[in-house]
């Protein structure tokens, strides 16, 4: 039986470590804080939602304490703007939840705890890691910064963008309707996207207003990144107002902005990301070999929500990895695993980096476009989130875009998105 020892008390991290507790194979895990510490955090870290496979698989780990505490999100709407407005809604089912990580991430660590495993505190550096490696047969990292990172190279070729394309600016707010639930996703192209959902908090639900600003249009320099937790609300209030007011119609009719506000300085993300894949293994001096997972591996824009979901669907597909050949984790074990990651985290990079792009891919406008003139494409759109293999395989370029309008809506369809594209000079 082998022993793992796994870096990083985030979803990747605790999904890891929880399955292969549950599979009765030793781990330890390095987190770098205590759940209280995790509680007491005074910055959100995120605002990731959990997707269908996400949510099915913590109820396979017996941790999905949130599924009847969470505001149910089971419809996507979306807005496109510009020049080619469009509209559709999607049935999610289930749907998605978003829960702070400072209520799930702590209590998924003592879940782990409270079921004989065994944890480290504290922060781990890089030059731990080859006792570390010593003292287990496979170390997993799934996170860390600066040092930690370069064990693993970029790799330039599914890296294709050198600087982040969406500039932030998140809160958790007060005075948006949602009707009975649901993701509002707004996309004006050029301009950049605003998305509200329900959100659960230690204070109870509220709504995420995300705004995400395309790095070369108009929105960055209306927003202010050091507004993001500051006691003083009415200035980031005022800038989510004419942020919104200003280029989101539809997303602004769903706010009330008499009653409007910020939740308050601990609810707050402002920044940008550029999304990078690394190679998900390195060799240590001494030899031995470890694997990388979620953020260290694949840094997505959190646009679409992937990057959480991503660290989960590839935390299943290691714990697979190291229960079917536990026979030795050298040079070949993470060579085959990181293929296997690919194909799940590559769909997830795909997905993402394709709607980043400014002007839109024409395969994007193409699916937009049959989604708002068929129910059918609408409800297999809604599909892409949980399923990013999926978006990719029909948005990696236009021609499968076209066949998969064909299939799923009919050649009619097809015929009447290329009449509307024509109209406004898309292709």
């Amino acid at each position: 039986m082998p022993d793992i020892g796994v870096v990083g008390a985030g979803v990747g991290g605790l999904h890891l470590s929880l399955l292969l507790q549950s599979r009765g194979v030793p781990v330890t895990l390095y987190a770098d804080r205590t759940p209280e510490e995790m509680r007491h955090s005074p910055r959100l870290a995120n605002t990731a939602g959990h997707w269908v496979p996400t949510r099915e698989r913590e109820a396979q780990l017996g941790v999905n304490h949130w599924d009847e505490l969470a505001p149910p999100v089971p419809v996507l709407n979306v807005d496109v703007g510009g020049g080619l407005p469009l509209r559709f809604s999607a049935d999610l089912g289930k749907g998605p939840i978003a829960v702070d990580y400072r209520i799930q991430m702590p209590r998924l660590l003592e879940d782990f705890v409270e079921r004989g495993g065994s944890a480290v505190f504290g922060a781990v550096e890089r030059h731990a890691l080859d006792a570390m490696a010593e003292q287990h047969d496979l170390v997993v990292i799934s996170s860390g910064r600066g040092t930690m990172t370069e064990l693993f190279p970029k790799i330039d070729e599914r890296s294709p963008y050198s600087r982040p394309q969406r500039i932030l600016q998140i809160s958790a707010c007060r005075g948006i309707d949602l009707g009975a639930g649901s993701i509002s996703y707004e996309l004006v192209p050029g301009v950049g996207e605003c998305l509200l959902f329900p959100y659960l908090t230690v204070e109870g639900p509220a709504t995420i207003l995300y705004l995400s600003a395309a790095v070369d249009g108009p929105l960055p320099e209306m927003m202010d990144a050091d507004l993001a937790g500051d006691a003083d609300r009415a200035e980031l209030d005022g800038v989510f107002r004419r942020v919104v007011t200003g280029f989101f119609p539809a997303s602004s009719g769903k706010i009330d902005w008499d009653a409007f506000a910020t939740l308050g300085p601990r609810y707050d993300i402002a920044g940008a990301l550029t999304p990078t894949v690394r190679r998900p293994f390195a060799q240590l001096e001494n030899g031995r070999w470890v694997l990388a997972l979620g953020d260290v591996h694949t840094v997505n824009d959190p646009l679409l929500g992937q990057g959480s979901n991503s660290a989960s669907a590839t935390a299943f597909i290691v714990a697979d990895a190291i229960d079917e050949d536990p026979y030795g984790f050298d040079e070949l074990w993470v060579t085959k695993t990181a293929e296997r990651m690919w194909q799940r985290a590559g769909g997830a990079v795909g997905f993402t980096n394709t709607l980043l792009a400014v002007p839109p891919a024409p395969q994007v406008v193409q699916v937009l476009a049959a989604a708002s003139g068929s129910p059918e494409m609408a409800e297999f759109v809604g599909e892409f989130f949980g399923t990013p293999t999926l978006a990719w395989s029909v948005l990696a370029s236009p021609e499968r875009a076209q066949s998969a309008i064909a299939t799923i809506a009919g050649p009619e369809a097809l015929e009447a998105v290329a009449r509307a594209l024509s109209s406004v000079g898309a292709s």
